[in-house]
C-alpha cells in the first residue's frame, strides 16, 4: 500500500471516529434521536395511549400510575435538557416539561421555563405554544391576569388560528354578557379547529335547551343577506317551504348533493319550494362568481358569521352537510344529515325528497305524486 493510500485511509478512520464522538456528545443527530425516544414514551400521543389503556382502573390505581408516568417523563426531560441545553429540540422539551410541572402544581418553575422559550425562540409556533401553556397556568393562579394576557394575545396575534384559540380560551373566563361577542369574533375567522369550537360554543349558548330546534317544532326567525346583496327574512318564505342546506366546499360529495338539490328544485320550485345554501368554509369571492354563473340552484348565503347571516348559529350544524326542512306552517320537518341517492331509482325512494313532498302538501294538495315525477338527477357517474 502506498504512502498516499495510507494517509487517505488514516484520515477516513479519524474522521469517522470524530463524527461518532460528536454524535455521542451533542450533535443534532444525537439530540434528535434522544428527543424522539422521549416523545415515543412520554409525548402527547403516548399520554393518550396511557389514558386509553388504564382509564378503566379504579380512581386510586389510575392516579398512582399516572403519577409514575409524569415522574418518569419529568426525569427524562430534565436529563435531556442537561445533556442538550442548546439543541434544536430544547425549547420543545421545555414546553413539554412545563406541561408536566403544571400537573403537579409546580407553576413557578413552569412559568420561568415558558418565559425563557417566549424570549429566546425564533420559531413562531413554539412561541405561541409556550404562550398558551402560560395562559393555562395563569387561569389556575389568577383568572384576571389570564384575561388580560389572553386579550393581549387576541389583539396581537397575526395568525387566525392563534387569535381564534385566544378567543375560545378567553370566553371561558368572561361573564355571559361578554362571551357571545368574543366567540363571534373567533368564529368569523378563517376556518380551523378553534374557529369551529368558537362557533359550536356560540351555537350552544344561543340555542338554550328550551329553544332547541327539533322536528315538528316551530322554526326560529332569521334574517339573511345572499351573495348578491339581497336581504331575506323568514317572513319572505311565509306559507311556502324552504330547505336550508349547510355545506362545505371540502366535502367529497358536494357535487352529488348539488345535483340532488338541483333535481328537487326543478321538480318543486313552482310549488313554492325555496332552497337556501349556507356555505361554511368557502371563499366569498369565488362563491359569488359561482352564483353569477348559476352553478348553485339555491339562494347562496356564504355564511360569514356576521350580524345578518347567523343561520349556522340558529341551527348549529356540525359537521356539514346538514339539512333543515321547514314546511308551510313554519314547522321543522327534517333536521340533520340526509342520505343522497346514487341513481334515479334511489332518488324516488330518497327520504329527504319524500319529506319535501309531504311538506309541500301540508296546506294545499298539489295533486298525485305521480304527476310530479322527478327529473333524472345530474349525478356524476350516471
Amino acid at each position: 500500500m502506498t504512502t498516499g493510500r495510507v494517509l487517505v485511509l488514516s484520515t477516513l478512520i479519524l474522521a469517522t471516529a470524530g463524527i461518532r464522538a460528536w454524535a455521542q456528545d451533542g450533535s443534532p443527530t444525537a439530540s434528535t434521536f434522544a428527543f424522539s425516544r422521549i416523545l415515543d414514551r412520554f409525548g402527547s400521543e403516548a399520554e393518550h395511549r396511557f389514558v386509553r389503556a388504564y382509564s378503566h382502573l379504579e380512581k386510586v390505581e389510575f392516579h398512582q400510575l399516572s403519577t409514575e408516568f409524569l415522574q418518569n417523563r419529568e426525569q427524562a426531560l430534565r436529563k435531556f435538557l442537561r445533556k442538550f441545553p442548546m439543541a434544536e429540540q430544547a425549547h420543545e422539551a421545555r414546553i413539554l416539561l412545563a406541561h408536566t410541572l403544571l400537573y403537579r402544581d409546580a407553576g413557578e418553575e413552569a412559568e420561568s421555563l415558558l418565559k425563557m422559550v417566549i424570549l429566546t425562540t425564533e420559531d413562531r409556533k413554539q412561541e405561541y405554544r409556550a404562550r398558551f401553556t402560560l395562559s393555562k397556568y395563569y387561569r389556575r393562579k389568577n383568572p384576571l391576569k389570564a384575561r388580560v394576557y389572553l386579550e393581549e394575545l387576541k389583539s396581537t396575534s397575526k395568525t387566525d388560528a392563534y387569535r381564534a384559540r385566544a378567543c375560545f380560551e378567553l370566553s371561558m373566563l368572561l361573564p355571559p354578557s361578554n362571551t357571545i361577542s368574543v366567540l363571534r369574533e373567533g368564529g368569523a375567522l378563517t376556518d380551523g379547529e378553534y374557529q369551529r369550537m368558537c362557533r359550536l360554543k356560540l351555537a350552544h349558548l344561543t340555542l338554550r335547551t328550551n329553544h332547541k330546534l327539533e322536528e315538528s317544532k316551530p322554526s326560529r326567525p332569521f334574517r339573511i343577506k345572499d351573495l348578491s346583496g339581497k336581504v331575506f327574512t323568514h317572513e319572505d318564505f311565509k306559507g311556502e317551504v324552504y330547505l336550508i342546506y349547510f355545506w362545505s366546499v371540502r366535502a367529497k360529495n358536494a357535487k352529488k348533493d348539488r345535483s340532488f338539490l338541483a333535481s328537487i328544485s326543478r321538480n318543486h320550485a313552482y310549488e313554492g319550494l325555496h332552497i337556501i345554501g349556507v356555505n361554511m368554509d368557502g371563499n366569498p369571492d369565488a362563491l359569488k362568481k359561482a352564483v353569477e354563473n348559476k352553478r348553485y340552484p339555491w339562494i347562496e348565503v356564504g355564511d360569514r358569521w356576521g350580524p345578518l347571516n347567523e343561520l349556522a348559529l340558529r341551527y348549529a350544524p356540525d359537521p356539514p352537510p346538514f339539512f333543515v326542512l321547514v314546511d308551510r306552517k313554519g314547522l321543522i320537518r327534517h333536521r340533520g344529515d340526509a342520505l343522497i341517492p346514487d341513481s334515479t331509482t334511489q332518488f324516488l325512494q330518497a327520504p329527504l325528497w319524500k319529506k319535501v313532498v309531504i311538506a309541500l302538501k301540508a296546506i294545499k294538495d298539489p295533486g298525485p305524486l305521480s304527476s310530479h315525477a322527478p327529473c333524472s338527477p345530474e349525478i356524476e357517474g350516471f
